[in-house]
């Protein structure tokens, strides 16, 4: 009786053990996971800031007035055309009032997530 007592508390052990090492494993990939989105994202933003960089200079080389950034909020990138006397923005690609928009949207969605948990 002893011996078989033994054995079920053997048993529950390495059930127990079990578990513990797949939670563990499950954490250590979920973490992963979350480490390669978290490259992946800077990644992306890089090359998109190489690549307006490589347009503004070439822009600056045919002595045209654009105007280049990356909006961060929205990761989006901005072209800005500007009167060359006066540097005044004649017109803007996206526009102002959509980067605003889509800023509004961002927050709503992340409002309607929040409620609907």
């Amino acid at each position: 009786m002893e011996k078989d007592i033994k054995n079920i508390v053997n048993i529950a052990s390495y059930m127990n053990y079990e578990a513990w090492k797949t939670n563990a494993t499950r954490g250590v990939e979920t973490e992963r996971r979350r480490v390669a989105q978290e490259e992946s994202k800077r990644s992306e933003d890089r090359n998109v800031e190489k690549i307006v960089d490589q347009l503004k200079k070439a822009i600056e080389r045919l002595n045209v007035e654009l105007k280049l950034d990356v909006d961060r909020e929205s990761n989006t990138v901005v072209v800005k055309v500007l009167d060359p006397e006066t540097k005044k923005i004649i017109r803007q690609i996206p526009e102002e009032e959509l980067l605003e928009i889509r800023k509004r949207m961002k927050e709503l969605i992340g409002v309607l997530y929040d409620r609907e948990s």
